[in-house]
């Protein structure tokens, strides 16, 4: 062989002993591979959110001379819609994280009850 092909196949097998090393920490249940599919969902849907902020605050600042302008039906449009999708993408988050909680705790969670005053208190 070649000192090319030699090192490419090194190179290789220098890459890919990371993953075969991780292969033990793979999930071994089907509940186990939907808890680290839902943690990914999570964690995209909430990146989303946090950029989809971020580009409606920017578009917030960015559109604020072309209400100077006269452009202010736009303006509050781009403010509405973007309040909306917001909101939406929020409670796409909400449900999908419900949908996840139910499915992996068995819809069994414990509810928290409130706690009661003490007796002695509710007498004085």
């Amino acid at each position: 062989m070649t000192m090319r092909i030699k090192t490419i196949l090194l190179s290789t097998l220098i890459l890919v002993t990371p993953l075969i090393s991780e292969a033990a920490g793979a999930p071994r249940t089907f509940k186990e591979l939907a808890g680290n599919i839902f943690t990914l969902l999570t964690t995209a849907i909430g990146t989303l959110i946090a950029l989809g902020l971020v580009i409606y605050l920017w578009g917030i600042a960015s559109n604020l001379t072309k209400l100077s302008k006269g452009e202010g039906g736009a303006y509050r449009a781009y403010v509405f819609w973007g309040t909306i999708i917001l909101f939406v993408m929020v409670s796409v988050l909400g449900i999908v994280q419900l949908i996840g909680l139910t499915i992996f705790t068995g819809g069994n969670s414990p509810i928290q009850q409130q706690q009661q005053a003490p007796a002695s208190l509710l007498n004085s």
